[in-house]
């Protein structure tokens, strides 16, 4: 599986794909379960939400500009400095919400099954879990990747009949990651002798 990958893939990308990363364990896995990948969403994902939040934290400075510079009454200055404090809390609030969310939103490939951990708020995460017994049918990994300016950046679609569609986005090297979440499946149907149907396939979000 490592072969599909260059040798310092666990150092690119600041650490969102990691190729079997030493030394991780998770709670729930089984005492045979291996994890093959785990991976965070590719981190020029991050440049529109932090230009938003760029965006947003140039607003109370300019509030505040026009309250120092103007003329426009006592009662105003005050509501510029309250407006421009709520926003700078804000501009804080989503910068702290972005970065937890990133870290915390996570995929693991063990050679058993894919978990989905989400964070939906600060606070609160959920798991979901494909496990690549499940189906009928043969694993297929479609796509090349897709490279612009030297970003290989897309999405895996996992299928597997009778689950729900389990959608992995803007993960590094996503041709890579669905050609390995096939020869997964399929040692998982050698293994258990079930049919299993997934199919990974690659495409830019």
């Amino acid at each position: 599986m490592a072969s599909h990958f260059p040798p310092d893939v666990n150092q690119r990308f600041l650490g969102a794909l990691q190729v079997y990363p030493p030394g991780q364990v998770f709670e729930g896995l089984e005492h045979d379960e291996q994890v093959v990948l785990l991976m965070r969403r590719h981190p020029t994902y991050l440049i529109w939400p932090v230009l938003t939040g760029t965006i947003l934290s140039l607003l109370p400075v300019g509030i505040l500009a026009v309250v120092l510079f103007t003329q426009l009454g006592e009662a105003f200055w005050w509501y510029g400095i309250v407006c421009a404090w709520f926003l700078f809390t804000f501009t804080v609030y989503y910068f702290l919400s972005l970065f937890l969310r990133y870290r915390a939103d996570i995929w693991i490939v063990t050679n058993e099954r894919i978990i989905d951990i989400d964070a939906n708020t600060i606070a609160l995460r959920s798991a979901t879990e494909v496990d690549l017994a499940a189906g009928a049918g043969a694993a297929q990994g479609r796509g090349g990747g897709l490279v612009v300016g030297g970003i290989d950046r897309g999405a895996v679609l996992v299928r597997i009949v009778g689950e729900e569609d389990d959608l992995i986005p803007d993960v590094p090297m996503s041709g890579q990651v669905a050609r390995v979440i096939g020869e997964l499946a399929e040692a998982v149907q050698r293994e258990r002798g079930a049919k299993v149907d997934v199919d990974a396939s690659m495409g830019i979000v």
